[in-house]
């Protein structure tokens, strides 16, 4: 005769609302505070496999690529950013940063069309630019590094004989953005030539 008696697990409420109240920060587990109460070793964070060319996804920052691994620090290059960001691996798990792991049901790559980015950029005084629409942030970021500066570089658009800044809109109208000062911007082109341009720039 079997023995069709069920097993019933009784769930202490009081208990598991101290091991929440006691979760330092999101990415730690319930297991990981009574790992602390009891005087365990913490098992190895969700980041500890990390190595070059892996995909991660920040919370704050979005998907990018490890670029280099060393020790708990971890070098990665966010989608639309202009330079890598160099992260502790503790606080990047504490912020919710994860690893993607690869779909292996997806045969065939994506198009080239869904691939395009947002454009984020930095700057070494704490401003971020990161808006819906990259052109908006190519705009404001030429306006904040200066646009009689980068029109003295004389910078030429991709493919084209025209600078990228003119003190007057070209033809069509509609590929040029007013700027500060009286300046305009090429932005008839897609994010990795705007990338690139800034790229440009930086390095002059």
């Amino acid at each position: 005769m079997e023995n069709n008696e069920t097993e019933t697990i009784r769930v202490d409420f009081q208990v598991w609302k101290e091991l929440q109240n006691r979760r330092a920060t999101k990415a730690m587990t319930e297991n990981d505070v009574l790992r602390d109460v009891l005087g365990l070793s913490r098992l190895p964070g969700v980041l500890a496999s990390l190595s070059n060319g892996d995909k991660v996804r920040h919370p704050a920052f979005g998907m990018g690529v490890v670029e280099q691994r060393t020790g708990q620090e971890v070098t990665v290059r966010f989608d639309g950013d202009i330079q890598p960001k160099m992260l502790r691996i503790p606080e990047a798990e504490q912020a919710g940063m994860s690893k993607v792991h690869p779909n292996p049901g997806r045969s065939r790559p994506r198009s080239r069309r869904n691939k395009s980015k947002r454009l984020r950029v930095h700057f070494a005084d704490g401003t971020e630019f990161h808006h819906a629409q990259s052109v908006d942030t190519f705009v404001d970021a030429i306006d904040k590094i200066g646009p009689k500066r980068v029109f003295d570089l004389d910078i030429p658009i991709k493919r084209g004989r025209e600078s990228l800044i003119s003190p007057q809109a070209g033809e069509p109208e509609e590929h040029w953005k007013p700027l500060h000062g009286g300046f305009h911007v090429h932005v008839n082109s897609n994010n990795p030539t705007k990338r690139d341009q800034l790229e440009h720039i930086r390095h002059e």
